[in-house]
């Protein structure tokens, strides 16, 4: 098949569709709409970044990580991805090349800021962390926080951080 007859592709054309939508990349092919409410196959997202557009693997692990219900069979996700999209979400800034596309390259779109206000770059999501605190301290952080109006967490974020 050539690559004019792939770029035609349904599997490449909704791929793109979904990715241009998204604001993950940008093309100036007519025949791609945007298409933001679509349902894709792992299988279909692969065949189109293995057959037609390298930049689609790039994006992946972010579209992933943003966007994991638009995704099915995610079963079929290669390991050496699926390892790379885990290490992404933990934010560790090194890890292993896929297919001759760099970590730090598939890193960068996972902190990108997407207009979608819905969704935020890895770096800016929030850790979950709990406390035990003595109850005489957690009354008075209760206090300094109503004080400042303020929740719990805002209030220690700014002493922490200031």
């Amino acid at each position: 098949m050539k690559l004019k007859e792939r770029q035609r592709d349904s599997r490449f054309l909704k791929t793109m569709g979904f990715l241009v939508a998204k604001n993950l990349l940008k093309t100036n092919r007519e025949d791609i709409q945007p298409r933001a409410r679509v349902k894709l196959a792992i299988k279909d997202v692969l065949w189109a970044g293995n057959n037609v557009e390298p930049r689609i693997l790039e994006v992946l692990p972010a579209a992933l990580i943003h966007f994991p219900k638009t995704f099915k069979g995610l079963d079929q996700l290669p390991k050496e991805l699926s390892s790379i999209v885990e290490q992404i979400r933990r934010q560790q800034t090194d890890g292993p090349d896929y297919k001759g596309l760099k970590y730090r390259d598939m890193y960068r779109w996972a902190n990108f800021d997407l207009p979608d206000k819905r969704t935020r770059p890895v770096k800016d999501k929030r850790v979950t962390k709990s406390f035990r605190l003595h109850p005489d301290a957690y009354k008075k952080l209760k206090e300094k926080a109503e004080e400042a109006d303020q929740t719990m967490t805002s209030y220690l974020e700014g002493l922490i951080l200031a």
